[in-house]
């Protein structure tokens, strides 16, 4: 597969995330548990690592700005 990169700083975050989720990555067994309790509870989004909400936002902010 193919990666095109738009923004040269993505390498770096990329990287950054894949070695996070390698080291901190959920289980199995809880993200199914959070599966199934956000069905139950009805929930759009389910959020395996809350902790990381300030950085999707910040790029959601920065897509926002370039539309």
């Amino acid at each position: 597969m193919k990666v095109v990169v738009v923004d040269p700083g993505l390498i770096d975050r990329r990287e950054t995330v894949y070695s996070t989720l390698e080291r901190e990555g959920i289980s199995p067994e809880d993200l199914t548990a959070l599966v199934v309790d956000a069905i139950a509870e009805r929930k759009i989004h389910i959020f395996s690592h809350p902790e990381w909400f300030d950085v999707r936002q910040q790029r959601v902010d920065k897509v926002r700005t370039r539309l």
